[in-house]
């Protein structure tokens, strides 16, 4: 690689360049799309357990029941199958 020339190289570095930026923009927006899902989870876990109540009754074991759902349902796992 020693005879590629300076313009060649400045080439490649370029090109470089560009892949590690697109790979850095789509790590953040995976991580943006993770943060918004996780939130929205959360929400939907808040109002199935509270009902409209001020505090949620904890003994029909929904979040027992959810932790199991994703591998049931998922061949790898609920946030694999959506991320990767």
């Amino acid at each position: 690689m020693s005879n590629i020339s300076t313009t060649d190289k400045r080439f490649f570095a370029g090109i470089a360049k560009l892949l590690s930026d697109a790979r850095h923009t789509a790590k953040k927006a995976i991580n943006f799309v993770m943060v918004s899902t996780y939130w929205q989870i959360g929400r939907r876990i808040i109002e199935q357990e509270q009902k409209g109540k001020k505090r949620a009754d904890y003994s029909d074991y929904l979040i027992t029941n959810l932790s199991r759902y994703p591998g049931e349902s998922f061949e790898k796992g609920l946030l694999t199958s959506l991320f990767f």
